[in-house]
């Protein structure tokens, strides 16, 4: 987890994330075509207009609470819905390449540091001295049919 404070210089900060998420280059390979793909996924809590608000740029979703944990509950349910509705909708290949994911029927890799920079509310939370704390979380998607 990385704590970040308004008293950090904003290069620094974005030096550390690019860091961070070069470090946790995210490819994962899946064994049988009816698993899951189970990986871990950075998401960013920090507090705005006296709520906290949980982000995954990655797939570019929140969620918020009157609390810190339960601004992660609701991400957590947030991104079960997601993936449901994805499944039965027959869109969440689709989805997740939209967001810059890169998915074949082994192998799911998450959007590169560039792209997750370009995202407006990740380039916000990095710059605009708000306090955050980014947790990485394991995650469960079904593989593509």
């Amino acid at each position: 987890m990385y704590i970040c404070d308004k008293n950090n210089d904003k290069q620094q900060i974005m030096d550390k994330e690019i860091k961070n998420a070069r470090r946790a280059k995210l490819t994962v390979s899946a064994k049988d075509i009816d698993k899951e793909y189970v990986f871990d996924v950075g998401i960013y809590v920090f507090k705005e207009d006296g709520v906290y608000i949980s982000y995954s740029p990655a797939f570019d979703l929140c969620s918020y609470a009157e609390d810190f944990n339960g601004a992660i509950a609701a991400f957590y349910e947030a991104f079960q819905l997601y993936v449901e509705y994805c499944v039965e909708n027959n869109t969440l290949e689709a989805d997740l390449k939209e967001h810059g994911w890169k998915i074949t029927r082994t192998k799911i890799k998450e959007p590169g540091i560039g792209r997750l920079l370009k995202n407006e509310t990740m380039n916000k939370i990095l710059t605009s001295g708000i306090n955050y704390q980014r947790l990485t979380s394991s995650v469960a998607i079904p593989v593509p049919a």
